[in-house]
């Protein structure tokens, strides 16, 4: 069974005869089938795990920023949506929309898809690098369910990240092979122009491709793959620099050196769970790459070691680039799911090939490596974090869709924004959600508590904008909760975050608080007449809290 992992061929004794070589390559040949049968199955029953796993999610953030940029200008189509250049998941994002609305299913299931046909993709890159069938299915295994990288498969807005690095290693496939430029290099090139409009993984990706026919086939090939795109990406960021402009660190080489430390060791601790195990795979992935390359002559090692040698390589890569653009965020990022998602794709394969070599090696410690490889993959599963998603994303709908929903929708200014944290949903006004709501294009009412429904008069009755009026100068400090019965169109000045709350007629004043930063906005505009508002200092971290803390308020 064993040597099926392996792929090595033995007889007893002597030279095998012609008999014996064919009944060996049959069996060889029945033993790839079935695990490459058995890794689709595994998709397919993990496709629909992932399904439900993603049942709770719905849109956040970059995903209203997609949705509600206006799509058929130059500078629509090809603006940066938060550094990146995201001309596919715009185009994505608006087609989901006509057809689905604000359904998030489909947007998800995209990114599902492409993050399971990156898995098929990975192993492919393994297979041709000289891994079994087998060792090839296990290790592309440790993907799938793969916890510790869940925004890069559950989040519907990855399809940027997660479509650079499918086009772009479908980019690598194509180019790595032996000869001059051929039709699937152009076709090559065509993936890789896709990579870099999905997101700016896709400029790491041409690195890659790079560094991969520069081992293979040299630097004249290297040239007519990088080149292009070099030129394409160039354009691009030149024609939107103004706004790609972001301070460069003073020290990129030590952002560099600490992204890198904490990335890689975020990869083998996500892939093996446990500190033991994770050394366990870094001393695997050492020894094992030194035990498959080095005995291969020079032509054979290039062969092999282009393409798993390329994305080992883009690793460190991705961190060093990463890192001077999301220094300002602490190194601790370097660990964060989407990052830990993508280096650990980028050392997979080679991780393959360094298993099997141990294997072939040290043939009584196959079952060990198949079981070390292996037991990654319940562990991850557990990583998902249904129960804090539900919370948090179930809370999102329903401000949202109860907005839009409200009878008070209406009668307030188009452009007022509903949800006023501060990286909640940026852009999206009432406007866009009563358009929606009018073609359609949302789903059923949600079921409001009395709680959520006061909280969604607050986020109607108070508008908040950016500038604030020169003439407010009538300021108070206050000790206690301060009562407003304010007119519509009154406007008030923000010093620190304050939270409202909102009291009914004959009512009681609720729970939860609406908090307003003055880093998004300094004025308070009232939109809705009538209501009676307190106002307190919002609690340390926007939390709930009994303690009433000195405010200024301006009116």
């Amino acid at each position: 069974m064993w040597s099926g992992w392996t792929g090595s061929l033995r007889t007893r004794s002597g030279p095998a005869t012609a008999t014996e070589v064919s009944v060996a390559n049959d069996r060889k040949a029945r033993s790839a089938k079935l695990a490459l049968a058995t890794f689709w199955v595994y998709l397919t029953v993990a496709f629909f795990v992932l399904v439900r796993l993603g049942r709770h999610y719905w849109f956040y953030q970059d995903d209203w920023g997609l949705l509600v940029r206006h799509l058929w200008s130059v500078d629509g189509l090809f603006r940066p949506q938060n550094g990146h250049w995201s001309t596919l998941p715009l185009l994505a994002y608006h087609f989901l929309f006509w057809a689905f609305g604000l359904n998030y299913r489909p947007y998800q299931i995209c990114t599902i898809l492409m993050h399971l046909a990156l898995t098929a993709l990975l192993r492919l890159v393994m297979v041709r690098a000289g891994v079994s069938p087998w060792f090839a299915t296990i290790t592309a295994s440790v993907f799938v369910l793969f916890g510790p990288g869940v925004e890069n498969i559950l989040l519907g807005v990855q399809i940027s990240m997660v479509g650079s690095l499918l086009f772009g290693i479908t980019h690598l496939l194509c180019a790595d092979h032996d000869g001059p430029f051929a039709r699937r290099d152009a076709l090559g090139l065509v993936f890789g122009a896709l990579a870099i409009m999905a997101s700016g993984v896709g400029a790491i990706m041409v690195i890659i491709v790079g560094i991969a026919v520069l081992i293979r086939r040299g630097w004249r090939v290297t040239a007519l793959h990088t080149a292009p795109l070099a030129v394409l990406y160039v354009t691009w960021y030149e024609a939107e620099r103004t706004f790609l402009r972001r301070p460069f660190p003073s020290n990129p080489l030590k952002f560099a050196l600490q992204w890198n430390i904490t990335g890689e060791r975020g990869v083998f601790v996500a892939i093996g769970n446990y500190r033991v195990v994770a050394v366990a795979m870094a001393v695997l992935l050492v020894v094992g790459l030194v035990l498959a390359w080095r005995p291969l002559e020079l032509s054979e090692l290039r062969r092999r070691a282009a393409a798993p040698a390329a994305l080992l390589l883009g690793t460190p890569t991705l961190f060093a680039v990463v890192s001077t653009q999301r220094y300002w965020v602490g190194n601790a990022a370097a660990s964060s799911s989407r990052y830990v998602s993508m280096a650990t794709a980028f050392t997979l394969p080679a991780l393959a090939v360094a298993a099997q070599a141990v294997a072939q090696r040290w043939r009584r410690f196959t079952p060990v490596v198949g079981v070390l490889l292996l037991s990654a993959v319940p562990a991850n599963m557990g990583k998902f974090g249904e129960g804090t998603s539900r919370r948090f994303f179930d809370n999102e709908k329903q401000i949202m869709l109860g907005a839009a929903y409200s009878p008070l929708a209406d009668r307030v200014s188009p452009d007022l924004q509903p949800h006023t944290e501060l990286f909640g949903a940026p852009l999206v006004t009432i406007g866009f959600l009563i358009a929606a709501r009018n073609a359609g294009r949302l789903p059923s009412q949600p079921s409001l508590t009395l709680l959520k429904r006061d909280e969604i008069v607050v986020r109607l009755g108070v508008e908040q904008l950016d500038a604030a009026p020169a003439n407010h100068v009538n300021c108070r400090r206050y000790t206690n909760t301060l009562v407003l019965h304010p007119t519509k169109g009154a406007v008030y000045v923000i010093k620190q975050p304050v939270a409202f709350t909102y009291r009914p007629r004959g009512g009681i004043v609720a729970d939860g608080a609406v908090v307003f930063d003055p880093s998004r906005g300094k004025s308070l505009v009232i939109q809705l007449p009538g209501l009676e508002l307190h106002v307190a200092h919002a609690p340390a971290g926007f939390l709930r809290s009994s303690v009433v803390r000195p405010f200024t308020f301006c009116e």
